[in-house]
């Protein structure tokens, strides 16, 4: 459980330590340069943003294993209560009251008592299970409004006029990205839209790179949209052609009477 969140914001932490890398590379190739200061500030503002991003992701790992830890311990114990119930209940029908648990005196009350405080015991613990539930459901939610909200932040960042402050905001595009990919789920099209948002953010890079005359790094920016673009194909309907591939070789094999 949450293990693919899990890996998934590892991956996204692994990605924004990247672009910080190649950020600070770009600092020391505008020094070598003697560009403006400005630069240098724009490159600062990009790698704590990246450690901003950084930090959020581990608090969504501390996250996820708290619920994890805490969604096991909910679950253990409903299993026990219901194991060690049913275990008196076999207990109590073969060896009758002499030895059942608790020992019964008044067969008629204590049994209408045992049945009633089992019944408490599991509905207690049933609302704690499903309450982990309830609580999940709310994070996910809350998981779903922050990713929309970084898809409008997105959307709504201005291309800067510099070149190297253009691809200090690609590297975070990409980061983002590769952070994230595309899902083939529909209850993660929230994922998709964020991706698709920062991929039409690099195609207007381009754009603005090319105005500027610089073709070399359009180029690169270019290549990167186009291995994007498979990446996005191949992850939102990979699971698709397996399934069809599946079929299909089931289908040849049964008609060469392999499977028969």
């Amino acid at each position: 459980m949450y293990k693919r969140e899990i890996e998934d914001l590892k991956s996204s932490i692994a990605s924004a330590r990247q672009a910080i890398k190649s950020t600070r590379e770009n600092m020391a190739r505008q020094r070598t340069n003697k560009a403006p200061k400005h630069y240098q500030e724009s490159g600062k503002r990009n790698i704590e943003n990246q450690k901003k991003i950084i930090e959020g992701y581990n608090k969504e790992i501390a996250n996820y294993r708290e619920k994890k830890k805490k969604m096991g311990k909910a679950t253990d114990s409903f299993k026990r209560e219901i194991g060690k119930n049913t275990g008196k209940w076999v207990s109590n029908k073969v060896f009758g009251d002499g030895h059942s648990t608790p020992h019964r005196v008044d067969v008629n009350r204590t049994e209408g008592q045992y049945k009633s405080e089992n019944k408490e015991s599991l509905l207690s613990k049933g609302k704690d299970f499903f309450s982990d539930v309830y609580e999940e459901d709310l994070e996910e939610k809350e998981q779903i409004k922050k990713f929309n909200s970084k898809k409008e932040d997105v959307i709504a960042t201005y291309i800067p006029n510099n070149a190297d402050e253009i691809m200090n905001f690609v590297n975070l595009m990409l980061s983002t990205i590769k952070s994230n990919g595309w899902k083939a789920g529909n209850n993660e099209e929230h994922i998709n839209l964020l991706s698709d948002a920062c991929l039409t953010k690099l195609e207007q890079c381009v754009i603005k790179l090319k105005s500027m005359n610089e073709i070399h790094q359009a180029e690169y920016v270019d290549t990167e949209i186009i291995k994007l673009k498979k990446k996005k194909k191949f992850q939102k309907y990979a699971l698709w052609v397996g399934i069809v591939l599946f079929f299909l070789v089931g289908f040849i094999l049964y008609k060469l009477e392999i499977l028969k």
